[in-house]
């Protein structure tokens, strides 16, 4: 280390604002509290530290590169393809199980137990169903009796339901926050599962408010009002983000 000096004999007050006015009294203090000589670097150390952190970040930024290449030129599977596979698949494993089964003359023995009323669950699964239906409570929504808005275009249901899409979401982050196996997961998947289950989640909400006499929704916006959505509406907007869609750049987010 090269040697350094203090233009007041070492008797510099070192503090967090005086600490860098001073190298020599900073160096003092460290190893008057116990700091050890052998950990402290020199430049041409700090340098080469330096030098291999910045070589590690560009090799991670080549793996990246690697990685979105091929991601980018992977064939992109249509999902009824894969769907269809799937299920030739099943249908071959469920024909052979059968065959196997005929032969041996086996009995099927259900891989649930048969719950016939309450009194057959135990006290865990008690505990569950409360904890659901309690959980639930929030999406307990009074529908008003009058309707004020009838939506007819799509256009008009984004702009007229974005404030109650946003309602819901929160409804649905403390519906999930009441559930202690959804709180057993780590904050990164709360938020995958929250993020690509939101949709799903919303449609099932949605069933409850569908008159299937005249084919509209009537989803609540307040106590107060409610609007009038027809059912082309709600398939024009599934039927326009489809993630199956060819040259898509972003599938997950259009999903």
């Amino acid at each position: 280390m090269n040697p350094w000096s203090c233009r007041s004999n070492g008797d510099c007050i070192i503090n967090p604002l005086t600490r860098n006015l001073c190298k020599k009294c900073r160096l003092q203090k460290c190893l008057g509290v116990g700091m050890r000589r052998e950990f402290i670097r020199s430049d041409e150390q700090n340098e080469r530290r330096k030098k291999a952190m910045q070589e590690n970040k560009l090799n991670k930024l080549k793996q990246k590169d690697i990685l979105d290449k091929l991601l980018n030129n992977s064939i992109d599977v249509n999902l009824n393809e894969v769907t269809d596979i799937g299920n030739s698949i099943t249908d071959i494993t469920l024909e052979g199980d059968l065959l196997e089964i005929n032969e041996n003359n086996t009995a099927i023995v259900p891989m649930f137990r048969e719950i016939t009323d309450y009194n057959g669950l135990n006290e865990l699964e008690n505990n569950r169903i409360s904890e659901l239906t309690s959980a639930a409570v929030v999406f307990d929504y009074k529908m008003p009796n009058n309707v004020v808005i009838k939506i007819n275009t799509f256009t008009e249901m984004v702009i007229n339901c974005s404030a109650k899409q946003e309602c819901l979401i929160m409804d649905m982050v403390n519906f999930t926050k009441s559930l202690s196996g959804y709180n057993s997961v780590c904050a990164e998947d709360r938020v995958t599962l929250m993020k690509y289950g939101f949709n799903e989640l919303t449609s099932i909400q949605g069933f409850r408010f569908y008159d299937k006499l005249t084919h509209n929704f009537y989803v609540p916006l307040n106590d107060d009002k409610s609007v009038q959505i027809n059912m082309n509406v709600m398939l024009t907007a599934i039927i326009y983000y489809n993630p199956n869609r060819p040259n898509l750049t972003h599938k997950l987010s259009v999903k």
